[in-house]
């Protein structure tokens, strides 16, 4: 598979799963900021999404180049689906400090 199909498919699986998780935490379990209310909470996250699927688009398309090894293309969804979980725990993470009052 060539650099344009993995990396294609590298973005649209961190783009679902991404978007998938955060609509599952504010719509299911009430993680939203209450003076945005959920709609614009879930759209503000959405951005954040579409920046950080950019750079790792960018990183994924300039990394596939060295390796010069072919990828399936579910090896390629399953590193997506990796790259959300650790997005979305550094958001946890983020937010789990913060109520320590560490900023």
């Amino acid at each position: 598979m060539n650099r344009c199909k993995t990396t294609t498919i590298f973005t649209l699986g961190f783009v679902t799963w991404a978007a998938g998780a955060m609509a599952v935490a504010v719509s299911g379990f009430g993680i939203y900021d209450p003076a945005w209310g959920r709609e614009m909470s879930y759209h503000v996250v959405l951005w954040f999404i579409s920046g950080a699927s950019i750079v790792a688009a960018t990183r994924v398309f300039l990394g596939t180049k060295p390796i010069a090894a072919p990828l399936s293309r579910w090896k390629t969804f399953s590193y997506s689906s990796t790259f959300t979980l650790v997005f979305c725990a550094l958001n946890y993470l983020a937010g789990y400090l913060d109520r320590f009052g560490v900023e």
